[in-house]
């Protein structure tokens, strides 16, 4: 069965290196500055509410965690596969189970606070055509006649390049999926592997080959890969894809993954506020009085202090983190003059080895 996902899904470290080359060459460039208030999440892959669909257990964590982003003057971005559309042949029926989530991104939207990247999962968003008949509008039953969901002016991108207004500093925002075989270049054989083979095999516990996030030795190409690019182009990336959240240790290289919204209670991201940048992590938590509670880990402003620390007691159970890995950073410890610390760097870039992660 090992050798059989692995054939599946193959990620090309040379294809890798190439494809990220020409997305960052094309990024939408995105200026911002110590004001700014930025958070990225991915890997949401909202679903047609089944007991199929990951995302439903953690709806209202999210629903949350967006409702304190906008109130908040976050500028948000999902950063691919927020929809499953491998699994979904409706896109129809996700917006409808999750109406509530995108009345949220619709706000942003609306107020020029949200960017939409595409996913290997929503990957055929890179079609204009279908990107229009998903996103521009629906029909409400309830109203008899069609409605504007984003309108026509929505858009959707592969890869997003944050740069600072006055020290030019760069993050690159890509989903990470980039040179993964079916998960790329040949990703119609994925999607009809899983839409008519894995999610079958889900009721027999089988986790589909594709995802990295059930396919380890493809988690770690995919981080090793993102790695050589980072060593080589002295440049942060922030992504997803993997489903595992990662933070930079002291002295590493600028490696940040967002984690995912599909992890059992709890959900994850990156944020960058005021010129410094962080992991963070809801949770949903019972208090002493059986009511759940939803608690933000690390990040800033961090309300409710008590009922955060016995999530924290939690996360930090088994294998989590330390906390201190949700401690906000300066940005500038990223910069490209800072290479020469990147211990993570080898002599000879394209060696094997394992990105040094530590996140929810």
């Amino acid at each position: 069965m090992n050798r059989l996902m692995n054939l599946l899904a193959p990620v090309s470290r040379e294809n890798t290196l190439k494809r990220l080359d020409e997305v960052y060459a094309k990024g939408t460039v995105v200026p911002f500055d110590d004001d700014s208030r930025i958070v990225i999440m991915s890997d949401s892959h909202r679903g047609d509410n089944s007991w199929t669909d990951d995302f439903a257990q953690n709806e209202m964590i999210m629903l949350h965690a967006l409702r304190h982003y906008y109130d908040s003057g976050y500028t948000y971005i999902e950063a691919g596969d927020g929809d499953e559309l491998w699994e979904n042949d409706s896109f129809e029926q996700i917006r409808d189970q999750h109406s509530r989530i995108f009345d949220m991104l619709v706000k942003f939207w609306e107020d020029d606070r949200f960017y939409l990247m595409w996913g290997n999962h929503d990957i055929e968003r890179q079609d204009r055509s279908v990107l229009k008949r998903q996103l521009v509008k629906y029909y409400d039953p309830l109203k008899r006649k069609e409605v504007t969901l984003f309108g026509e002016k929505i858009e959707a991108h592969e890869g997003i390049v944050l740069q600072h207004r006055v020290t030019g500093q760069r993050f690159f925002v890509v989903h990470g999926h980039q040179g993964g075989g079916v998960n790329d270049e040949r990703w119609q054989i994925g999607r009809f592997a899983v839409k008519h083979f894995w999610r079958h095999l889900q009721f027999l516990g089988l986790n589909d080959p594709t995802r990295p996030s059930s396919n380890i030795k493809e988690a770690h190409e995919v981080e090793d890969s993102i790695s050589d690019w980072i060593c080589q182009n002295s440049q942060a990336v922030i992504c997803g894809h993997t489903h595992r959240s990662a933070f930079p240790l002291e002295g590493g290289l600028p490696y940040f993954n967002t984690g995912s919204a599909v992890f059992p209670r709890q959900i994850s991201g990156i944020e960058i506020v005021r010129g410094t940048i962080a992991l963070v992590g809801w949770l949903a938590m019972p208090d002493a009085n059986g009511v759940v509670r939803y608690c933000r880990l690390g990040g800033f402003d961090t309300a409710d202090a008590a009922q955060c620390q016995v999530a924290r007691t939690f996360s930090e159970g088994g294998e989590r983190a330390p906390i201190g890995a949700f401690r906000p950073e300066p940005i500038g410890d990223y910069a490209p003059e800072k290479r020469p610390t990147w211990t993570d760097c080898p002599a000879g870039v394209g060696q094997p080895r394992t990105v040094r992660s530590r996140g929810l």
